[in-house]
């Protein structure tokens, strides 16, 4: 039971028994009121007493449970953890009203834990005025902390196959320094266990900020940098799983292209029996959502393919998308709303492998900019070689993000490419959180 339930108990019985002493004379009504206001008052003081050490209780615990938080969120050394506890703790303005002693923590790293304790005296004025000592009031808290994955720019989700991440960058900078695939802001991570996880085909060199692999690298390893992070081989889930897409609705649209100043412009919509094109014309994608059922998609042109604010949704049942474009090719996810940053989202339920590709040749930059989300599917990328001699130009993929079973990455040209916003960019292989401990 608590202490503040026996000091109330006690002091009430010693109230009480005044009370039916005078209670039990025959005194007049004066004379018992006269006796019974010192009681009176006692009862109040001592209530005074116990609401404002439950209080100041309170705003402690409220402290030192800060305090340990911020010490199990810090990834940190021993010293930088119980540093920002007691930094925490004595920053509280609620705790430099109050006379305590200096509060104590310890850090177990092996059960991942902070404990934190704090001695403070209770308020005892009208307690000590009926000879009631009251025991100072030990205040405790804990926290737990642990390791949250983090959503990698390129994330191959298969658990077991091998090659389940390639990297085929042929043509290294001719006139740009660095690696011929430089992602340095972006996290790889592979879920596979096969040896054979990751195979690097070529030696033009992989940059990324930090390579985790489940599983262990084939071929041309000394040219991925850095090296796979041994203390980063556990599997990362589908991290969009229960995010929220929008669901299909209107009528079936039929596919159709509408020629306009030199190119075939389609609206988004429902397309119910697949969305396909092949033209010498440059194909234009309105801005919007394409939802896609009963087939597949695949968008053929020489001249080039436009799709910026655009996402492409793949419905159950729904076959393989097929981007290719031998002119410039800018693919731009929505900036806002329910596809904000997503290219495409493959939620069929069948094994497809989408493929997009650009092998334009004349000089022209390709831009990707959004997430590929096809977690039961296989993405392969692939570009070509833009310009020639003097000429050449690299490639720039932005807001960019991969999230499929495997992931071929088949290029013959330098590329540069940015994080997603749900990318995280610290470095590390997981977020940390923490929780109190009940």
């Amino acid at each position: 039971m608590d202490r503040e339930t026996d000091v109330f108990k006690m002091s009430s019985k010693r109230i009480m028994s005044i009370w039916h002493f005078v209670k039990s004379t025959s005194a007049s009504s004066a004379i018992i009121y006269a006796l019974s206001a010192p009681i009176v008052i006692a009862a109040v003081g001592v209530a005074i007493d116990l609401s404002n050490s439950l209080n100041r209780k309170f705003d402690i615990q409220q402290a030192l449970d800060a305090a340990v938080l911020a010490a199990a969120g810090n990834t940190g050394t021993d010293a930088a953890k119980l540093g920002a506890a007691k930094s925490s703790f004595s920053s509280n303005t609620k705790v430099a009203k109050y006379k305590i002693a200096s509060p104590t923590f310890t850090h177990d790293a092996s059960n991942m834990r902070v404990d934190g304790s704090v001695i403070i005296e209770p308020s005892s004025f009208f307690l000590s005025l009926l000879d009631i000592k009251e025991n100072d009031i030990n205040v405790e808290s804990s926290a737990a902390y642990f390791d949250v994955p983090v959503i990698p720019c390129i994330l191959a989700l298969d658990p077991l196959s091998a090659s389940s991440l390639t990297l085929n960058n042929k043509r290294g900078p001719l006139l740009y320094s660095g690696p011929g695939f430089s992602a340095t802001k972006c996290s790889v991570h592979v879920n596979s266990s096969s040896a054979l996880a990751i195979k690097v085909k070529e030696s033009s060199g992989y940059a990324f900020q930090r390579v985790c692999n489940f599983g262990g690298v084939t071929g041309l390893s000394a040219t991925l940098t850095p090296a796979p992070d041994a203390k980063c081989k556990e599997r990362v889930p589908d991290p969009f799983v229960d995010k929220k897409f929008p669901l299909v609705s209107g009528i079936c649209t039929t596919p159709s292209f509408v020629s306009s100043g030199g190119e075939l412009k389609a609206k988004p919509g429902r397309y119910c029996k697949g969305f396909s094109v092949s033209s010498s014309m440059r194909l234009k994608l309105e801005p919007g959502v394409y939802f896609v059922e009963g087939g597949g998609v695949s968008l053929t042109s020489s001249a080039g393919i436009d799709a910026q604010g655009v996402t492409i949704i793949m419905q159950p049942g729904a076959g393989p998308v097929s981007i290719l474009s031998a002119g410039l090719m800018t693919l731009t996810a929505p900036t806002n709303g329910e596809t904000e940053n997503f290219l495409l989202i493959d939620r069929s339920g069948s094994r497809n492998s989408h493929v997009i590709k650009s092998s334009l040749r004349d000089g022209s930059k390709s831009n990707v900019d959004g997430i590929i989300y096809a977690p039961q599917d296989d993405v392969l990328m692939w570009w070509e070689r833009v310009g020639t001699g003097s000429g050449e130009q690299p490639l720039y993929w932005k807001n960019f993000g991969i999230v499929a079973n495997k992931i071929d990455l088949h290029g013959y040209n330098q590329i540069f490419v940015e994080p997603n916003k749900y990318a995280k960019s610290s470095g590390a292989a997981s977020a940390r959180g923490a929780r109190l401990i009940q």
